[in-house]
C-alpha cells in the first residue's frame, strides 16, 4: 500500500501483476495475448478486470475483459473518438482517434463478458477488427 504524504491514508495499487491468463479466473474471463505477441504483461485491475498489455507487429495493445464491468467503463481510454463502425459479422464497435492515425478502440461482448482492445498506435480499422475477431475466437473456445 502507498501512503499519501500528509494524508495518512493507505491506497491500494489497483493494478496487480499476475503470472498469466490462468490467474484471471476471479474476473470471470480468460484472455491472453495472441500468438506472435511479444512483451506480454498480465495484470488484474481493481480485482475485476483482466488486462494483457503486449506488442504485436510493432504495435502496442491493451486487451481487457471482465464480467463485472460494463464495456463503456472497461476500456479506460479517454480520447476524442472520431468514428464508429459496425460492419463485421460479429458485433464490434470500433472507435478511432483521427481515423486510426492516433489509435483505435474495439468494444464487444460475448455472453455476460465485455471486452476491449486498444492501441495508441496508427492502425488500419480492418486489421484491428480482424485481430479482435481472432482474440474473441480464441477466448470463446
Amino acid at each position: 500500500a502507498l501512503s499519501l504524504a500528509g494524508c495518512g491514508t493507505d491506497v491500494a495499487n489497483p493494478l496487480v501483476t499476475v503470472d498469466g491468463p490462468e490467474d484471471f479466473k476471479k474476473t470471470g474471463v480468460s484472455i491472453e495475448a495472441p500468438l506472435g505477441a511479444e512483451d506480454a504483461v498480465y495484470t488484474i485491475v481493481d480485482g475485476n478486470v483482466a488486462q494483457v498489455e503486449y506488442t504485436l507487429s510493432g504495435l502496442s495493445f491493451v486487451y481487457r475483459g471482465s464480467t463485472k464491468v460494463d464495456a463503456e467503463e472497461l476500456h479506460g481510454i479517454y480520447e476524442t473518438f472520431s468514428a464508429e463502425s459496425d460492419r463485421w459479422n460479429v458485433t464490434l464497435t470500433i472507435r478511432t482517434v483521427e481515423d486510426g492515425e492516433k489509435g483505435a478502440l474495439v468494444l464487444w461482448s460475448h455472453g455476460s463478458a465485455n471486452y476491449t482492445l486498444w492501441t495508441p498506435d496508427p492502425v488500419s480499422v480492418d486489421a484491428l477488427a480482424m485481430l479482435a475477431v481472432d482474440l474473441g475466437s480464441a477466448t470463446y473456445q
